[in-house]
């Protein structure tokens, strides 16, 4: 429910949320020298209200406050299969029927300025969280809520008649207790994908956005970031059962475990490169009156980036560039479209996330597509 934002210095929000799911699926991973099933039956509930009140101080100047209380409940039953060799017969437990419960409030404040007619300067502070959970094994068998306080100013303009629009921000985010999925040991015997808590993170930096249209029919898009990210705190549990840790990171026995302590504090994130730049053109050729050609070629340029938290040589991403290209054709009043296109034109190999395989003790990688092309 909203205020109709007229007559009134103030502007108000209210809602809620409500969510249910209940999933149960059946994973049978075959990981070479070990097999294993997992017959899980989960159920989530969230319940969520929140509020946002925008008060005009003055014609040019508004102040923002808003809260959100999320009540959320996950439950696992089920069983878990786990054998020795491929040609054993699965031994089934019971995975233990257990609940998480969580209860945050999140808030955010915030301020925005009318420094002219097209231009907009604000800042704000938000908290988030994300929910912690199960994953399949024995107790202990959860992981904790992730939480998140994120910095945020910029400034957002339009020039030339509104022919330029410019935008500019800049982050700081701080997350706690940030959740981290691997492959990693589990109860009574074995390993899975599991989740742990990761302790503290941090990421700063800027990001600019512009977008210039000359004439109706022309469109140039370009945007930049620049990401500083680090581990403050990160320590996870690696498997031994089947060799040695696999890691670049230091490693500390577990007493009366196959497993390590795997410390990566002061590492960059994954998946997070320093440098990520996108260009774009579109150019739309009028057909007579009622049809339009678009044709619009991009490029993405990004800076190296580790794509795993073992941190190992072959899970890092070289610095690459990649362009896409498309020509469409819109008949009248759009109601058919006929598109070509070609992605990854240079046909480079891009690595898109990567794991280790603890049978193998090396790091798999997932790869993006190769050139694709099609209509």
């Amino acid at each position: 429910l909203a205020s109709t934002g007229r007559g009134s210095p103030l502007q108000w929000i209210v809602g809620a949320y409500f969510f249910n799911e209940d999933l149960t699926f059946n994973l049978r991973p075959n990981q070479g020298v070990a097999n294993g099933e997992t017959n899980p039956v989960l159920n989530t509930r969230s319940l969520a209200a929140f509020e946002q009140l925008t008060y005009s101080v003055a014609n040019a100047l508004r102040l923002t406050g808003g809260l959100r209380f999320t009540s959320e409940r996950k439950t696992q039953d089920g069983r878990l299969g786990y054998g020795t060799s491929p040609g054993d017969p699965v031994s089934y437990i019971s995975l233990d029927g257990g609940l998480v419960k969580a209860n945050q409030l999140t808030w955010k404040v915030g301020v925005e300025y009318d420094a002219g007619t097209a231009s907009l300067l604000y800042a704000n502070v938000a908290t988030g969280f994300k929910a912690g959970g199960f994953y399949p094994s024995q107790a202990p068998n959860t992981f904790a809520p992730e939480k998140l306080t994120a910095f945020t100013v910029g400034s957002k303009n339009r020039f030339l008649d509104n022919k330029l629009q410019v935008n500019l921000k800049g982050f700081y985010w701080v997350y706690k207790d940030k959740q981290v999925t691997h492959i990693g040991p589990v109860r009574p015997v074995g390993y899975n994908l599991i989740t742990e808590n990761a302790g503290r993170a941090e990421i700063y930096g800027v990001e600019a956005d512009i977008i210039w249209q000359p004439t109706p029919n022309d469109r140039l898009s370009a945007s930049g970031q620049y990401l500083h990210s680090k581990y403050t705190d990160f320590v996870y549990t690696q498997t031994t059962v089947v060799g040695p840790p696999q890691t670049a990171c230091g490693v500390s026995p577990i007493a009366g475990a196959q497993a390590v302590s795997v410390d990566c504090s002061g590492r960059v994130l994954p998946r997070a490169p320093r440098w990520t730049v996108n260009l774009s053109y579109q150019h739309t050729f009028d057909i007579g009156s009622n049809s339009h050609l678009d044709l619009l070629v991009g490029t993405r340029i990004e800076s190296e980036s580790v794509l795993g938290e073992e941190y190992l040589p072959g899970q890092y991403q070289k610095s690459y560039m990649q362009s896409n290209g498309s020509l469409t054709w819109r008949g009248e009043n759009d109601k058919y479209t006929v598109r070509a296109f070609v992605e990854n034109i240079e046909n480079k190999t891009i690595k898109t996330g990567s794991f280790v395989q603890p049978v193998i003790g090396l790091p798999l990688v997932v790869l993006d597509a190769p050139r694709t092309y099609g209509v």
